[in-house]
């Protein structure tokens, strides 16, 4: 079943007497020298491995880099209009201690990556949905990360994100609620983009949103 899927990926244990740090950056260039999809390789100007406070609590999920942020940058939710908008939630909260406009942000108890680590593109150059093919070849390095991590919440961004971790059942009806499963949490958020668009029938506004990154910090503090 798909919704087992993420339960016994942190089941994994990572490798005893490595520290964090190490691990991720040995992960960081495995990523850094794939090749697996075509059409990525094409489209990207560099992959984006996650990034953020090894120690952390908290491990944020997108869909894919933007073409206009993190692929020129190379670090998740950076430089474009859905990445500075989620670093200037992270920073209202004392989670981003950087400027939200900063490409090398200073994150405290949070991690944030994507399901896809390089941007898919359309012919017109425009971003495009990663497909399937391209998920699941990424799907190693996701799991790598939270077998490293070991967060206690994930949240995801999106439905492409939530679907990946909570399995294709899941609708959009539950964004906002916490799930607790075996071995962490997941908070399904909609994305940033979603909320600069104006929220759809939700009105979902920078305002309701932030009150969800409040409930974050709350939660990273508790286990402090």
């Amino acid at each position: 079943m798909e919704r087992a899927r993420v339960i016994s990926l942190a089941q994994i244990p990572a490798a005893a007497y490595v520290s964090k740090e190490k691990q991720i950056f040995k992960l960081n260039s495995q990523i850094t020298n794939c090749f697996l999809c075509e059409e990525l390789v094409k489209s990207r100007t560099q992959t984006v491995p996650g990034y953020g406070d090894f120690k952390a609590k908290v491990l944020i999920v997108g869909e894919a880099p933007g073409r206009f942020g993190a692929d020129i940058t190379g670090v998740p939710f950076t430089k474009d209009r859905s990445g500075i908008f989620l670093q200037k939630m992270l920073n209202k909260v004392g989670l981003n201690l950087s400027a939200p406009e900063s490409e090398n942000p200073s994150l405290k108890g949070v991690f944030i990556t994507n399901i896809v680590k390089c941007n898919p593109r359309n012919p017109d150059d425009t971003n495009r949905s990663p497909t399937n093919p391209e998920i699941k070849n990424c799907m190693e390095y996701l799991t790598k990360e939270i077998e490293i991590i070991k967060p206690k919440l994930i949240v995801t961004l999106g439905l492409p994100a939530t679907k990946f971790v909570l399995g294709n059942d899941f609708n959009g009806k539950n964004f906002g609620k916490i799930k607790k499963l075996q071995k962490f949490s997941v908070l399904p958020l909609w994305h940033p983009a979603f909320v600069i668009r104006g929220g759809g029938a939700q009105r979902m506004n920078e305002k309701k949103y932030f009150k969800y990154f409040k409930k974050i910090e709350k939660i990273i503090s508790k286990q402090e």
